[in-house]
C-alpha cells in the first residue's frame, strides 16, 4: 500500500493542473487582484486542503500566472495523464468559472477563454449552462474536491486496505440494523451475506463481526466514520455508489424500505456528497417493481433529501463534523467571507450583499422581469445563508 506521502503526490498532479490554470485565468487580463487570491484561497477550504497541498497549490496558482504558461499543452498533458475524467468535469469547470465570474457577471475576455477551455476538456453545452447558471447565483456547493484521478485502484489489492474498507462498511451496517432500537437474525444473516459477498478471508470475517458490533453501540457517529473513510481514501466518487447500494440492500425488507430508513439513507447519502438523482436510482433499483410507485410518493410528499431537513441541523454538538457546519461554510462562502470569521464581520459582510441585492434597489429602474427575479431569488439566498450563521452561533 503506498505511503501517506505518495497519496498526497497523487492528489497533487489534481490539484497543480486545477491551481496552475486558476493562475493563468486569473492573470489572462493583465494583471492578478486580491479578489482572485482570495477566489483561490476559497476553493483551498472548499476542498478541503491541507497545509502541505495548500503549499503545492500555491505553487501551482503562481506557476499558472507566468507568461511562459501554456494552458493547451497543460490540458493536453493533464488528459495524457487521465488525470480529468467525465465525471469530474462539472466540478474542475465549476472552479474555472468561478475564478472568472465577477458578482455574477462574465464578460466577454473571459466568456470567450472559458469557451476554449471547455472545448478542450471536451465539456458538454448543457454541463457549461448549469454550471454557468449556478456560478451567476455564486453558488459552489457542487465542488468538493473528491477527484476520481486520486483514487488509487491499486488500494484496492492491498490486504490493508481492504481491512478499512470492510471495517467502515460493517461499523455502517451495525449502525443501520441497531439504528430501529434492535438487531435481529435477519440482520446478522445479510451481514454474514455481505462478508461472502465481498469475498472475506476467514481474518476479514473475524474483523467484520468486530466492526458490526462496534456500530451497534450506542457511542457510534457514522459522520465521523464516513469523514474517516475519506480520509483514508475508501470512500470517493467511484466508490460511493456501490458502497451506499450495500447500505439500501442491508435495510431492505421484503423488497421494500420503510420511512425510517429512507431518512436514515438521505442522511448519509449527503455525507456521501451523492447526487440526487443517483441515490433515487439505487433505491428505486433495490426495492421491488411493487414497492416502487410508493417509495415514489413517499419521495414526493415528505422531500426530505432535497429539503436536507436533517436532524444535524438543529444538533450544535460535534459541530467540525456536522451538516450544519456544511451549512454553515457554504452559508460563509456565500456572504464572500471564511469561517472562521468572526461574527461582527460576518455581519458586516451579509448587509453588504443584502444592501447590493436587495430588490428595492431595483424597482425604480426599467429592468426586466428576469432580473428583478434573479435579485428576489439572490437576496433571499443572502438572508438564509445569514440565518443558518445565526443558527450555528447561536446568535439571536
Amino acid at each position: 500500500m503506498p505511503n501517506n506521502q505518495e497519496i498526497k503526490e497523487e492528489y497533487k498532479e489534481i490539484y497543480d493542473f486545477i491551481f496552475k490554470m486558476m493562475g493563468f485565468i486569473a492573470k489572462s487580463k493583465g494583471h492578478v487582484e486580491k479578489d482572485d487570491i482570495k477566489k483561490a484561497e476559497v476553493i483551498m477550504l472548499k476542498i478541503r486542503l491541507n497545509d502541505y497541498e495548500k503549499t503545492c497549490a500555491k505553487k501551482a496558482f503562481n506557476l499558472g500566472k507566468d507568461l511562459s504558461f501554456n494552458y493547451i499543452d497543460t490540458i493536453n498533458t493533464a488528459k495524457a495523464k487521465h488525470l480529468i475524467y467525465d465525471i469530474d468535469l462539472y466540478q474542475i469547470f465549476s472552479i474555472f468559472s468561478y475564478m472568472a465570474f465577477n458578482n455574477g457577471i462574465i464578460d466577454s475576455h473571459y466568456h470567450n477563454l472559458l469557451t476554449i477551455i471547455a472545448n478542450k476538456l471536451n465539456v458538454k453545452q448543457d454541463t457549461i449552462d448549469k454550471v454557468y447558471a449556478n456560478i451567476r447565483m455564486n453558488d459552489i456547493s457542487n465542488i468538493k474536491g473528491c477527484f476520481q484521478s486520486a483514487i488509487k485502484d491499486s488500494n484496492k489489492s492491498s490486504d490493508t486496505f481492504n481491512l478499512k474498507k470492510n471495517d467502515f462498511i460493517f461499523k455502517m451496517l451495525g449502525f443501520l440494523a441497531k439504528s430501529k432500537g434492535h438487531v435481529s437474525k435477519d440482520d446478522i444473516e445479510k451481514a454474514k451475506t455481505f462478508m461472502l459477498r465481498l469475498n472475506c478471508t476467514k481474518q476479514e470475517q473475524e474483523y467484520a463481526k468486530k466492526a458490526f458490533n462496534l456500530g451497534k453501540d450506542l457511542s457510534f457517529n457514522y459522520r465521523d466514520a464516513i469523514a474517516n473513510a475519506y480520509t483514508n481514501n475508501i470512500l470517493g466518487l467511484k466508490n460511493n455508489p456501490t458502497i451506499f447500494r450495500i447500505f439500501a440492500l442491508m435495510v431492505l425488507d421484503n423488497g421494500s424500505i420503510d420511512e425510517h430508513y429512507q431518512d436514515l439513507l438521505f442522511k448519509i447519502a449527503d455525507e456521501l456528497h451523492l447526487n440526487y438523482d443517483v441515490v433515487d436510482e439505487i433505491l428505486l433499483d433495490v426495492q421491488d417493481k411493487d414497492m416502487r410507485s410508493t417509495y415514489k410518493q413517499n419521495r414526493h410528499n415528505k422531500s426530505s433529501y432535497q429539503k436536507e431537513e436533517h436532524s444535524s441541523f438543529k444538533d450544535n454538538t460535534n459541530k467540525e463534523s456536522s451538516s450544519l457546519y456544511k451549512k454553515y461554510c457554504e452559508s460563509c462562502f456565500l456572504l464572500d467571507v471564511f469561517p472562521d470569521s468572526d461574527f461582527e464581520e460576518i455581519k458586516r459582510a451579509y448587509k453588504k450583499a443584502i444592501f447590493k441585492y436587495h430588490p428595492d434597489k431595483i424597482k425604480a429602474y426599467d429592468v426586466p422581469n428576469e432580473t428583478k427575479k434573479l435579485y428576489e431569488k439572490r437576496a433571499k439566498e443572502i438572508q438564509d445563508a445569514f440565518n443558518i450563521v445565526k443558527i450555528y452561533l447561536n446568535k439571536d
